[in-house]
């Protein structure tokens, strides 16, 4: 079963997600799969990069290796 994040709040993914996409960690390093709206590029710091059209990221999620959480900005 591959590593995934935990997801404290999906925000406006929806569940099952369009795609999910290879996300490090930018505290330990760890990879693992986050569930993801919208065609992802890349990942820029503790960013996603999106194709344009509609796209989002789950607001608030912890790494299941350091267990830092996260929450995403406007």
């Amino acid at each position: 079963m591959p590593a995934t994040w935990k997801i404290l709040d999906r925000g406006e993914v929806p569940e099952p997600a369009q795609y999910e996409v290879d996300f490090v960690c930018p505290y330990c390093g760890r990879a693992a799969l986050l569930p993801v709206l919208g065609l992802p590029n890349a990942q820029v710091g503790s960013g996603i990069v999106f194709d344009p059209g509609k796209h989002a990221m789950p607001t608030t999620v912890q790494c299941r290796k350091c267990r830092r959480v996260m929450t995403t900005e406007e």
